[in-house]
């Protein structure tokens, strides 16, 4: 009879040895707790790898509608009740750097089986869904549609096309339709000149768009003939065809955007290696092909696909599913993977932009200036992962088995001769080998040495200018001037810049006076430059203290504060600003939008500090929002005397069939708007129904789904 440690040693002989699955702690694993998004999604993820996991620990299932609000109060509380969870690529990224997911040991043979390397050290692959265009085949009895150009010529192909109400996916497509290669969006969208040439392009069909904001509009936009053409979730469009007999549908996936999905494990779970272990069996090629049975999502493993091909009928009604996967190779050379990275960094100002366009504004001075911000993310995306040759594969995969031996022996797990044992049965019996070391080494390729270059003339200056401002500045007024000194021996000529804006210092003893504006503290980087070119840089932070009842006499022309409103009988404001959202992604900057007009309100409105209700972030919760509204107001209005300003900035909603717009508070759940979120129409109609003199509303929000 062998004792636990004896037998211990010997699975993780067997593991090494024979392939087999790792067993820890005993024979049986813990139950786990899975998370995903609900639906026909989730029915495919069950199906595919929970309904075929084969540990001896049980799968409960719970769903949820994504960010990282439970999750991370999860985590901080220390009561960790989920362990893995589907989660999208941004929030991935947050999640990790944040320390809210655990790290998971890379696998070098499943990323070089991946068509986009992993985004994060916390995750391992999923799917891919798509944006991508597709029509009624019977629309267009002769020439069809083929290339993406061809859904932004409205000349050649006439007709409404449908265009989702955010500005994923559809900028990517717009590139791509004016020539774009599809590896060089990014690159190109990356500048002002090319995020003006997306909206030039987008310019050609402004006036044939129709709007949809929930998944299920463009099939019924296109089946009507409302439109002739869609942008579409891909996963929908199979749907449709191989569940619903749509064949008439017919997919355009030139340009088509790729957009990923990853699975995640909780820090702090006490299930760590049970769940680690479902996640491979999840992430592997067989169970990612297997969930395509009945989902018509594209794995992101390329060996998935090679068993779907093998396989086919595969779909789960007996019909071939190839045609309908997104990312097979044969789409790549034409498909923008999305960059979450670039997303992260640039989100909020495209979006900015692109709501202009939506409300049909032209692209003028104020988007120009918005695109400038637009830069090269942090990080990129690497969307081709490098193949190693075949010998030199094989040697990284003993030299990764022979560290395991080597860490299962400095554990105790393997004795001195069954180490070497194992090692011989790697490396071959007749292999010099011990144990704590690893004794395979890749060999290097020599470099060859580079001759240094010498300059044959130096500029004679080179010296950086003097930069004299405090580090950290303390203001009593939004409209405040910072003063600095700039100086330089070798140079006649010095200038400042500050927000990409270079002025030219004209005082002889080198003072500056940057006029800035800011109701919240902020930071401001400032540059000095000499006439060579030679920079000194400093980032100054600005306290802004503002003093409720001080009035201010003077602001600068293009300060929106000089506009001064006549203080006429009662004023009220309630003013939102969402960011953070529990159950959905970030609003971007939409708290900040609200600090603004909260200042904005005091002294262009002339409403008195005790008359502003500012909600921000967790104070904006349904229930605190309807008490603002309903309670609040009610006790504020006065009959026909009152004047009511209401100021939103965060997510807004639509309803499925369009007619209904709602607020999304900050716990509210986009898949239970009528139970979770405002009715814009009802809010007016409470408001009206107490008879205020006026009322004003200023709504910032883009209606996405």
């Amino acid at each position: 009879m062998y004792n636990l440690g004896e037998m211990k040693r010997l699975l993780a002989y067997l593991f090494i040895v024979l392939g087999l699955g790792l067993v820890v702690n005993g024979f049986a694993l813990a139950d786990l707790t899975f998370v995903s998004w609900g639906g026909a999604f989730t029915a495919s993820q069950q199906k595919a790898y929970i309904d075929t996991w084969s540990k001896g620990s049980r799968v409960t299932v719970e769903n949820y509608n994504g960010g990282l609000g439970e999750i991370k109060a999860q985590v901080n509380s220390g009561n960790v009740n989920w362990d893995v969870v589907d989660i999208l690529p941004d929030q991935a990224i947050v999640g990790c750097d944040e320390g809210l997911f655990e790290k998971i040991p890379q696998d070098r043979e499943m990323i070089n089986d991946m068509i986009v390397s992993p985004i994060s050290d916390c995750v391992v692959p999923q799917i891919f869904w798509s944006y991508v265009v597709f029509f009624d085949k019977n629309i267009f009895p002769g020439k069809k549609p083929k290339k993406i150009k061809d859904f932004f010529d409205v000349k050649k192909f006439p007709g409404k096309r449908g265009v989702h109400t955010w500005a994923n996916g559809l900028v990517e497509m717009a590139l791509v339709a004016d020539g774009v290669k599809p590896s060089k969006v990014y690159e190109v969208l990356s500048t002002s000149e090319g995020v003006e040439r997306a909206f030039r392009q987008l310019d050609k069909i402004r006036d044939h768009v129709v709007f949809w904001s929930a998944g299920a509009q463009p099939l019924n936009l296109v089946a009507s003939g409302e439109v002739v053409m869609s942008i579409a979730y891909n996963g929908r469009v199979g749907a449709a065809i191989l569940q619903e007999g749509r064949d008439n549908f017919e997919y355009l996936w030139d340009g088509q955007v790729l957009e990923q999905e990853y699975l995640a494990m909780l820090k702090g779970t006490k299930n760590k290696r049970e769940a680690l272990e479902f996640m491979k069996h999840a992430s592997s090629a067989k169970s990612l092909a297997l969930q395509a049975k009945y989902i018509p999502y594209g794995p992101m493993r390329k060996s998935s696909i090679d068993i779907i091909k093998r396989g086919e009928p595969w779909f789960n009604t007996g019909a071939n599913i190839t045609k309908h996967i997104n990312s097979r190779p044969k789409l790549l050379k034409r498909s923008v993977l999305a960059d979450p990275f670039w997303w992260a960094d640039n989100g909020y100002n495209i979006n900015e932009i692109f709501s202009n366009w939506k409300d049909g504004g032209s692209y003028g001075f104020a988007q120009k200036t918005i695109a400038k911000q637009i830069s090269k993310p942090s990080k990129n995306l690497v969307t081709k992962v490098f193949e190693k040759p075949d010998e030199e594969k094989k040697i990284v995969s003993k030299k990764s088995k022979i560290k395991t031996i080597d860490q299962m022996y400095a554990d105790g797990y393997l004795s001195k001769d069954e180490c070497l044992k194992v090692k011989r049965k790697v490396l071959g019996d007749g292999s010099q080998v011990s144990c704590g070391e690893t004794e395979i080494k890749v060999a290097k390729k020599k470099k060859k040495k580079q001759k240094e270059w010498t300059p044959t003339k130096v500029d004679e200056d080179t010296d950086p200018p003097v930069l004299k401002i405090a580090d950290i500045v303390t203001v009593n007024n939004p409209d405040y001037t910072l003063d600095l000194e700039v100086s330089d021996k070798g140079s006649k000529k010095l200038y400042v810049e500050v927000d990409d804006i270079v002025s030219r210092v004209t005082d002889k003893k080198g003072k500056f006076k940057v006029k800035r504006y800011s109701p919240v503290d902020e930071e401001v980087k400032i540059t000095a430059i000499d006439q060579w070119g030679n920079k000194t840089s400093k980032t100054v932070k600005v306290k802004v203290v503002t003093n409720t009842t001080q009035i201010v006499k003077k602001l600068e022309p293009l300060n929106p504060l000089s506009i001064k409103g006549q203080n006429k009988g009662d004023k009220i404001a309630l003013i939102i600003g969402i960011e953070k959202y529990t159950d959905t992604v970030k609003a971007n900057y939409a708290n900040l939008d609200a600090k603004y007009f909260n200042e904005y309100a005091r002294e262009v409105f002339n409403v008195k500090s005790e008359n502003i209700n500012l909600l921000i972030d967790s104070e904006a919760t349904l229930t605190k929002i309807n008490k603002g509204l309903f309670k609040w107001l009610t006790g504020k209005i006065k009959l026909d005397q009152t004047e009511v300003i209401i100021f939103f900035a965060g997510h807004g909603l639509a309803s499925n069939d369009g007619k209904e717009l709602y607020i999304l508070p900050q716990d509210g759940d986009p898949d239970l708007l009528k139970r979770t979120s405002i009715s814009r129409s009802e809010l007016l109609k409470e408001i009206i129904n107490l008879k205020p003199k006026s009322v004003t509303m200023f709504l910032d929000m883009c209606y996405s789904g």
